[in-house]
């Protein structure tokens, strides 16, 4: 690969979670900013409070956890889910 053809090498990693920001499903971002707001919840309280079918969780967390935007802690057979630093950063870019 040609250095020209390499976009890492002309995009700063603020303007790649900007990019990322806009793609975001509505409840990927709700999901963000409730774990913002009232901290660290299991699955449960989760599905809940933001009002998303436990089904459909998954769907939703999984891309926010690859980014590492968010965190899956496991106490025996509860998961937890919480922001992470480069979450918190994430929600103050705009």
């Amino acid at each position: 690969m040609t250095r020209e053809n390499n976009i890492f090498d002309n995009m700063t990693l603020q303007e790649y979670l900007r990019g990322a920001a806009k793609r975001l499903p509505e409840q990927s971002a709700s999901i963000l900013m409730i774990l913002k707001t009232k901290g660290s919840m299991n699955m449960n309280r989760l599905t809940l409070t933001a009002e998303i079918n436990r089904s459909l969780l998954n769907k939703f967390v999984t891309p926010l956890e690859v980014m590492g935007l968010i965190q899956l802690d496991r106490y025996g057979m509860t998961k937890e889910y919480s922001l992470t630093a480069l979450g918190e950063a994430f929600l103050n870019l705009k």
